[in-house]
Protein backbone atom coordinates (compact mmCIF):
# COMPACT_ATOMS: atom_id res chain seq x y z
CA UNK A 1 0.00 0.00 0.00
CA UNK A 2 0.97 3.47 -0.63
CA UNK A 3 0.59 7.01 0.54
CA UNK A 4 -0.25 9.61 -2.12
CA UNK A 5 0.05 12.83 -0.35
CA UNK A 6 -2.46 15.92 -2.27
CA UNK A 7 -1.41 19.53 -2.73
CA UNK A 8 -4.66 21.53 -2.18
CA UNK A 9 -5.47 24.69 -3.78
CA UNK A 10 -5.16 27.44 -1.49
CA UNK A 11 -8.90 28.42 -0.41
CA UNK A 12 -10.79 26.10 2.18
CA UNK A 13 -13.83 25.63 -0.19
CA UNK A 14 -11.64 24.35 -2.94
CA UNK A 15 -9.45 22.30 -0.39
CA UNK A 16 -12.73 20.95 0.43
CA UNK A 17 -14.10 19.61 -2.56
CA UNK A 18 -11.01 17.93 -3.37
CA UNK A 19 -11.14 15.69 -0.25
CA UNK A 20 -15.24 15.36 -1.18
CA UNK A 21 -14.30 14.68 -4.94
CA UNK A 22 -11.75 12.06 -3.79
CA UNK A 23 -14.01 10.56 -0.83
CA UNK A 24 -16.64 9.81 -3.49
CA UNK A 25 -14.42 7.93 -5.87
CA UNK A 26 -12.36 5.97 -3.04
CA UNK A 27 -13.06 2.06 -3.35
CA UNK A 28 -13.25 0.46 -0.03
CA UNK A 29 -13.12 2.74 2.28
CA UNK A 30 -11.41 1.29 5.10
CA UNK A 31 -10.85 4.19 7.07
CA UNK A 32 -10.96 7.92 7.36
CA UNK A 33 -8.80 9.84 9.96
CA UNK A 34 -8.89 13.34 10.61
CA UNK A 35 -6.51 15.61 13.25
CA UNK A 36 -5.77 19.30 13.85
CA UNK A 37 -2.25 20.53 13.18
CA UNK A 38 -0.51 23.86 13.90
CA UNK A 39 -1.61 26.21 11.52
CA UNK A 40 -0.30 29.38 9.97
CA UNK A 41 -3.49 31.41 9.41
CA UNK A 42 -5.33 29.76 12.26
CA UNK A 43 -4.65 28.08 15.57
CA UNK A 44 -5.52 24.94 14.29
CA UNK A 45 -5.71 23.36 11.04
CA UNK A 46 -7.41 20.03 9.82
CA UNK A 47 -5.24 16.59 8.30
CA UNK A 48 -7.27 13.91 6.47
CA UNK A 49 -5.73 10.04 5.92
CA UNK A 50 -8.11 8.40 3.55
CA UNK A 51 -7.43 4.62 3.45
CA UNK A 52 -9.03 2.29 0.74
CA UNK A 53 -8.54 -0.87 -1.10
CA UNK A 54 -6.98 1.13 -4.20
CA UNK A 55 -4.48 3.25 -2.05
CA UNK A 56 -3.99 5.69 0.54
CA UNK A 57 -4.18 9.54 0.34
CA UNK A 58 -2.99 12.19 2.96
CA UNK A 59 -4.92 15.37 2.56
CA UNK A 60 -2.05 17.50 4.98
CA UNK A 61 -1.91 21.05 2.95
CA UNK A 62 -5.15 22.47 3.88
CA UNK A 63 -6.36 25.22 6.18
CA UNK A 64 -9.65 23.69 6.72
CA UNK A 65 -10.64 24.66 10.40
CA UNK A 66 -13.86 24.71 12.40
CA UNK A 67 -12.84 28.12 13.89
CA UNK A 68 -15.00 29.82 12.20
CA UNK A 69 -18.65 29.47 11.01
CA UNK A 70 -18.30 29.36 7.28
CA UNK A 71 -15.33 27.06 7.61
CA UNK A 72 -17.87 24.52 10.10
CA UNK A 73 -19.99 24.05 6.86
CA UNK A 74 -17.15 22.97 5.27
CA UNK A 75 -16.33 20.30 7.27
CA UNK A 76 -19.89 19.36 7.96
CA UNK A 77 -19.67 19.01 3.84
CA UNK A 78 -17.38 16.68 4.38
CA UNK A 79 -18.96 14.49 6.97
CA UNK A 80 -22.32 14.65 4.23
CA UNK A 81 -20.61 12.98 1.94
CA UNK A 82 -18.94 10.22 3.71
CA UNK A 83 -22.02 9.47 5.22
CA UNK A 84 -23.34 9.41 1.46
CA UNK A 85 -20.95 6.99 0.83
CA UNK A 86 -21.69 4.83 3.77
CA UNK A 87 -18.51 5.73 5.34
CA UNK A 88 -19.69 7.01 8.45
CA UNK A 89 -19.07 4.49 10.45
CA UNK A 90 -15.15 4.59 9.38
CA UNK A 91 -14.54 8.27 10.08
CA UNK A 92 -12.35 9.14 13.47
CA UNK A 93 -10.80 12.10 14.78
CA UNK A 94 -7.23 11.62 16.54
Amino acid sequence: MYIERHCLPSTTYGAADVVKEKIKAAKGIKSIVFGARDAVANHYATSILLIADEGSYLFDTTTITMERSPRELEVLGIFDVIKSVGALDKAVYC
